[in-house]
């Protein structure tokens, strides 16, 4: 009798547990929180360190202009008297590019101010207004970065930069810069000229040709340093073997046989250069990172603004000003599609 009476106690004791909505909390209380954050992880900004950067503008500047000059004629066999003596000519361009200002803001409330201040005073957290100011800052570099790839066109083909940064207004950056040198990629022995069918000495072909293009072009007046491939046709390359027997890859191969005519030669990869080229192909472009040869104009690389009160939420606008890529030798780069 009393067994009996034991076991419908306990029956009755595990059906009507008071606990049961509390196991969450337990669980949560004795859980080990880790204090470290793990911010979304973005795309390398290649582009501000692809691009010398010129910082010579002041901020209040509208525009950049600057001169090209031709220097124009050649000696010739004279007479004694220096009647026939060629006169020589100096032409001059002058080009203007307009600053344009990014903007990126960030804003919070009084009380979520304190809330997060109190969070991290007790190591819970980060104060809510330094995380803000740090991905504002962040926001800038990802519009200038955006800007010496592509300028303000829009773009489709980058998964997260469909949007852009607002309507074309002109900017151009490194990737379509205009009047650049064109290299028309060869077919390959599978009858395309996408790196898909192509056979390792063809790719090499075409990694040569490019930068070839730059000195035939410019009779040796520019001499590329730096070669940028898509995304996938890097690390396809990179990880592809020359030949059966040989231990170098088509990537390492291309810079030890190319490295002797083109000095400091850099090869890597830029995901802006996915679906960049005409009819939406792959592109490759070859250039020299000499400033003097292209760079990125910024006027203000940030510029944050005091906290505007509206009620009970701060709001702090930042900026910065830059007018793209801007290029008195646009022949030094080279373009070439369908890779």
């Amino acid at each position: 009798m009393s067994r009996r009476l034991a076991e419908q106690f306990y029956t009755d004791a595990k059906e009507k547990r008071l606990d049961v909505g509390e196991t969450a909390f337990i669980e949560r209380a004795v859980a080990w929180i880790e204090t470290k954050a793990y911010d979304y992880v973005f795309p390398p900004l290649k582009g501000l360190s692809l691009v010398p950067v010129d910082r010579s503008a002041p901020p209040g500047a509208a525009a950049y202009i600057y001169k090209q000059y031709t220097l124009a004629g050649i000696a010739r066999l004279v007479n004694a008297r220096g009647g026939d003596v060629p006169l020589v000519s100096a032409f001059v361009k002058e080009y203007s590019r307009k600053f344009y200002r990014l903007g990126a803001a960030y804003a919070y409330t009084i009380d979520e101010m304190l809330e997060s201040q109190l969070a991290a005073s007790r190591g819970m957290g980060v104060s809510i207004d330094l995380t803000k100011a740090k991905a504002a800052r962040l926001a800038i570099a990802r519009g200038l970065d955006y800007v010496a790839a592509v300028g303000s066109a829009t773009i489709t083909a980058v998964p997260g930069l469909t949007q852009g940064i607002g309507g074309d207004v002109g900017m151009v950056g490194l990737i379509n810069l205009p009047n650049s040198t064109v290299y028309t990629v060869p077919v390959g022995i599978n009858g395309v000229t996408s790196w898909a069918q192509k056979t390792p000495d063809e790719k090499l072909a075409d990694m040569a040709g490019i930068l070839a293009s730059v000195v035939i072009a410019t009779q040796e007046a520019f001499r590329p340093n730096t070669l940028m491939l898509p995304l996938s046709q890097f690390l396809v390359a990179g990880a592809q073997r020359m030949g059966d027997g040989s231990d170098e890859t088509v990537i390492s191969f291309a810079k030890k046989v190319l490295s002797a005519l083109y000095p400091g030669l850099v090869i890597d990869s830029w995901f802006f250069l996915t679906a960049a080229g005409a009819g939406g192909t792959d592109r490759m472009i070859a250039f020299d990172r000499d400033p003097d040869k292209l760079r990125l104009m910024i006027s203000e690389e940030f510029r944050q603004e005091p906290p505007q009160y509206n009620n009970w939420e701060i709001k702090v606008l930042c900026s910065a000003k830059t007018a793209g890529v801007v290029s008195p030798y646009p022949i030094s780069l080279a373009i070439g599609d369908g890779i």
